[in-house]
């Protein structure tokens, strides 16, 4: 028996775009299981940090100057 449509004033599917559908959904569905991977939540903290620290970047380079000199004087004072 050869499958009819539902409704018959509706052509059936041409097979060939069917499978061009189907390799495109397979496709997206293995692009999408990759966003949603081990590494998802790594690379959400890495965007939200780079979109903070972006907006504040003459903030950020001032508080990496006073750790790094606390850091070195620190060093000198533990060494010295």
């Amino acid at each position: 028996m050869s499958p009819s449509s539902p409704n018959p004033s509706l052509p059936l599917p041409d097979t060939a775009l069917l499978a061009a559908d189907t390799a495109q959904l397979t496709q997206h569905l293995g692009h999408c299981a990759h966003a949603c991977g081990p590494l998802h939540r790594v690379r959400g903290a890495f965007e939200l940090a780079d979109a903070f620290l972006s907006s504040r970047f003459i903030s950020t380079l001032f508080f990496l100057a006073v750790v790094l000199t606390v850091l070195v004087s620190g060093f000198h004072w533990l060494f010295g």
